[in-house]
């Protein structure tokens, strides 16, 4: 039953007009936007109305929410599961903004590997608990330049790696998927390891989780660059979320 009336509810939010001054933030903000044909556009805008409806934002270290924040967030987050089935991210019910990079409180270890408690400052920072958290002057820094980076993008793909890989993918693609990813997942750790030049972030290399991260950024940001060099991997990504966003096809 409760399902049904949640499914009627977002019906409802999905009907709605779009505002005019979400739509000038749309365009402004999410620099993937003009790349979408006007039928993903339309998907893209229902899903962030039934998004930022949903989801619990709130301002942290005196920041005051402005719609200018939370339908930029919107807007990265239904961008990630535009080429899926209508998707709002079942396990994410927070989204924490503070003004600039914050502190948290995390295990650290030290130069001889003994482990202590101390902050860690961070752009952005993914929970399994249901939050995600960003500093909006990095977020809006990254918004504005297809760089390769961009927070928005990286905590968001940790949500969909939390819910397990590949979980948009049927069993066979799954397989493949692993297989790919996996492989340049090491080649990148063994790559960082020997201190050579990577296309994508050193920081990938952490853990897997982090390396997907990276690897979403890259693609929504600059799949040409991701294509030429690291065709493979572009093309698995490409399957995962169902999203050509103007790389050239590898060839055989």
């Amino acid at each position: 039953m409760f399902g049904w009336f949640r499914n009627r509810r977002r019906a409802h939010l999905r009907a709605l007009a779009f505002p005019a001054a979400w739509q000038r933030i749309l365009e402004r903000r999410l620099l993937l936007y003009p790349r979408l044909d006007a039928n993903q556009q339309d998907e893209l805008r229902r899903r962030m109305q039934v998004f930022l409806a949903e989801k619990h934002f709130e301002g942290c270290g005196g920041l005051f929410l402005t719609d200018d924040m939370r339908v930029t967030i919107a807007a990265h987050a239904c961008a990630l599961t535009l080429g899926h089935d209508a998707d709002y991210y079942p396990g994410l019910a927070s989204i924490l903004v503070y003004p600039a990079a914050f502190q948290v409180e995390h295990d650290l270890p030290d130069e001889d590997g003994l482990v202590f408690e101390g902050p860690d400052t961070l752009e952005g920072e993914s929970w399994v608990t249901g939050a995600v958290i960003f500093s909006w002057e990095d977020g809006r820094f990254d918004a504005a330049h297809a760089d390769g980076r961009n927070v928005f993008y990286h905590e968001f793909a940790h949500q969909l790696f939390d819910r397990g890989l590949p979980g948009f993918l049927d069993a066979a693609p799954a397989d493949h998927f692993m297989d790919v990813f996996t492989r340049h997942y090491e080649a990148h750790v063994d790559a960082v390891v020997a201190g050579r030049r990577t296309t994508l972030d050193p920081y990938g290399a952490d853990v897997d989780a982090e390396f997907f991260s990276v690897c979403t950024e890259m693609f929504f940001e600059q799949p040409r660059r991701l294509e030429l060099r690291h065709p493979e991997l572009c093309a698995v990504l490409r399957d995962y979320y169902r999203l050509d966003l103007g790389a050239p096809r590898a060839r055989d």
